[in-house]
């Protein structure tokens, strides 16, 4: 197997890649020649089928990308995966809770999500008040989606996309949850599934997500696997919430 990340190495980010045909790439880890390419999930519809179907016209030979989403919002995610977002310059991607936001102590304020969106971090949507499958089965459907409008139309009134759903715990395996969603969004992000997505079985509303633990070497045991395919989208579940997590989990 190629090992992307070495144990005691840090990623090493390269410029911005101008592709051929125009895409932009935001940015890549590097590592003994082998390159995964980070991105925020709005980049996946232009350049993960672009990588599958015209890899000719790209390169050589494709590389697989990696998406970072950190769940529920946490101020830790500012004091922690904001600097980073900076210093390595990577797109990070938070998906917050609407009703949270500005509100509760644990919470990031709707500043210092402008402040982490200007440094590179793609804010999305976890419903407005964390819509779990628990909850969702004393809701129906049109209350799931109304709590879902909801939301978007906060995001966009803080000048947000909000066109994108991560949903909260395995809310994402009910019928009525994935329907509201088709109604608002453009695409659904699952919980941790621990499957990587490939072009020809990728489910638009079902968007696959590993659970990674709080550990450098987790990561490090992903990315290896990630780069050795070659090939295939794979989609990070994080919690800075999780009382282990600490900012040298991402170094």
């Amino acid at each position: 197997a190629v090992n992307a990340i070495a144990s005691n190495s840090v990623l090493t980010i390269n410029d911005a890649d101008q592709l051929e045909l125009g895409i932009n790439v935001l940015k890549g880890v590097t590592y003994n020649n082998d390159i995964v390419d980070i991105i925020a999930v709005s980049a996946y519809s232009a350049v993960y089928p672009l990588y599958m179907q015209s890899i000719a016209e790209i390169k050589k030979k494709p590389r697989p990308l990696l998406t970072i989403i950190d769940d529920d919002g946490y101020k830790k995610f500012h004091t922690l995966l904001h600097p980073l977002i900076i210093s390595k310059k990577v797109p990070i991607s938070t998906a917050i809770v609407g009703a949270n936001i500005s509100v509760e102590d644990y919470a990031m304020t709707w500043d210092e999500l402008k402040e982490c969106a200007e440094a590179g971090a793609e804010i999305l949507s976890h419903t407005y008040s964390h819509i779990s499958a628990e909850v969702a089965t004393e809701m129906a459907q049109y209350e799931i989606q109304t709590d879902y409008q909801k939301m978007q139309n906060i995001m966009r009134m803080h000048g947000y996309d909000g066109s994108i759903l991560v949903f909260a715990g395995d809310s994402s395996n009910m019928t009525k949850c994935v329907n509201a969603c088709k109604y608002v969004y453009s695409c659904g992000i699952k919980a941790g599934t621990n499957k990587t997505n490939y072009v020809d079985t990728i489910n638009r509303y079902g968007i696959d997500r590993w659970n990674v633990l709080p550990s450098t070497t987790d990561m490090k045991t992903l990315l290896d696997t990630l780069a050795s395919t070659g090939t295939g989208w794979m989609v990070w579940m994080i919690h800075t919430s999780d009382t282990n997590f600490q900012s040298d989990s991402v170094t």
